[in-house]
């Protein structure tokens, strides 16, 4: 939901004055929306290529040790799921994945239609996208998702949580999108507005000035 409310959210622009002029002219140092592509597709590629080499090497519903000395720490478990991110939400993956090609479409035209000297912010759009691409492409043409990294920490820490669900890389890029996003959408807001295009910048503030010298 977070990702959806950063794609639908209405940009505003900000009220130029002459002392936000320097600030826009920094503003301008614009990063290129090609940036996401760098790392959505790595990501798409590396997904697939693990997933790939789950499925030919590991039966389904099966265990082996990802490294000897961390095993049961650190195991591959190749299961089929058909939810949510980390296996949530467990039989409601057809919802999941026509919202995952929403959510695809929305990243792409957001990328282009935003002005941003973030580059972290082009970096977790590209990782989202990644994701949820990779994760949407098991769902047509799989049926199901193929997750297979499992943690689990129950030895040290006595929680549920500490025996997490079963995931992928297409899930930590989305979560690790959503963690830097939510940071941003805190600490550092205005990244995620598009600046007054540079073109417009002189005009409104000597029209402002002009204003101010009546």
């Amino acid at each position: 939901m977070l990702i959806l409310g950063f794609l639908f959210s209405r940009q505003r622009l900000p009220t130029v004055t002459s002392a936000t002029i320097p600030l826009m002219e920094k503003q301008h140092k614009l990063i290129s929306p090609h940036i996401f592509w760098l790392i959505a597709l790595p990501i798409l590629a590396i997904d697939q290529l693990t997933k790939w080499w789950v499925i030919q090497n590991i039966p389904l519903n099966t265990t082996r040790p990802a490294v000897d000395f961390l095993y049961p720490y650190l195991k591959w478990s190749h299961v089929a799921n058909t939810g949510a991110v980390f296996g949530s939400f467990e039989g409601v993956g057809n919802l999941f994945g026509i919202l995952a090609v929403v959510v695809a479409i929305g990243i792409v035209i957001y990328n282009y239609r935003l002005q941003t000297p973030s580059r972290i912010l082009r970096i977790a759009l590209g990782l989202v996208f990644g994701g949820a691409l990779g994760n949407m492409l098991d769902r047509i043409f799989v049926g199901h998702v193929t997750d297979f990294i499992d943690v689990d920490l129950s030895r040290f820490i006595p929680l549920r949580i500490a025996d997490w669900y079963v995931f992928n890389i297409a899930d930590m890029a989305i979560i690790s999108a959503i963690i830097v996003m939510g940071y941003l959408s805190f600490f550092e807001p205005e990244v995620l507005e598009s600046p007054v295009p540079q073109e417009d910048a002189p005009q409104s503030s000597a029209q402002e000035l002009t204003a101010k010298d009546n």
